[in-house]
Formats: structure tokens, sequence, C-alpha cells
């Protein structure tokens, strides 16, 4: 099982690529078993925390845990609130005030080739913001 990789790791602060399906699946599914070991100390953790640099996380929807491929951000309030966050990849102790979207709606493929769409707000909504962040190679302790 692959463990969670903390700061300053690079590869945590650089760009996840895109999941080829055809190419990625068995890196997929073998990801996604790994990651269901940290639901219970996370609302999501992304692919990359396991060092893996690829477009793929998880995030708590309602009660269910969504495996989402190739996430994108296809929408956004323009009202944003202000978020504690913390993170696996950083010391446990280690939060900051984050600015982030009221609302989002997230658009990806789940791991049965289905294209979702999830409109969100709250926790959702900010699980779903630091997640996408990850993909894109950003912490909340780099960002500004």
């Amino acid at each position: 099982m692959r463990e969670i990789i903390s700061y300053p790791d690079v590869r945590l602060i650089q760009k996840s690529r895109p999941v080829n399906l055809e190419i990625d699946m068995p890196l997929v599914k073998s990801l996604i078993e790994d990651m269901k070991f940290y639901i219970g100390d996370s609302s999501g953790v992304a692919a990359v925390q396991l060092g893996e640099p690829i477009r793929l996380f998880s995030f708590n929807f309602g009660a269910e845990v969504v495996f989402i491929i190739n996430p994108e951000i296809i929408k956004h309030s323009p009202k944003t609130m202000n978020s504690e966050e913390g993170c696996l990849s950083l010391p446990v102790n280690e939060r900051r005030v984050m600015k982030r979207w009221k609302q989002v709606t997230l658009r990806g493929m789940l791991i049965d080739g289905t294209i979702k769409t999830f409109s969100t707000r709250d926790i959702s909504c900010r699980i779903i913001q630091h997640e996408m962040d990850h993909l894109n190679g950003v912490l909340i302790n780099t960002k500004v």
C-alpha cells in the first residue's frame, strides 16, 4: 500500500497529468484501493499525495465517497467564504484559512467510465477545491 507523501516532497508541487484510461486503468484501480485506506483520516485524498501525479482524487459527497478521474470545475459562484483547512501531506497542526468559492460544479469520470457532474456547496465544495489544488501542484502552505 502506498503511503501519504509529505511536503517538501517535490511531487506535491508538480501539476498532475490527465489519466489516459487505455493505459492507466490498472494504476487507477490500484490507487483507489490505496486511497480507501485514508477515507477515515480525511475528507478527500489526491493521487499525487500517494506519489502518483495523475488527475484522480476522492471526496466525500454526503454519505458517499466519490473517486473522480480527470475532474474539472466547470462552474463556480462569484461568492467566496473563508475555510480553515489542514492536509494529510502537512503536519497535523499546520492549518491555514483559505478563500474558497461557496459553490462549485465539478465534472469528471467515475471508475465505471460514466461522466458525472456534481453541484456542491459547503464542505464538499471546499474539499473539491482543496483536492483540485493538489492536482494543480498547490498546497495550502504554498498558496498565496
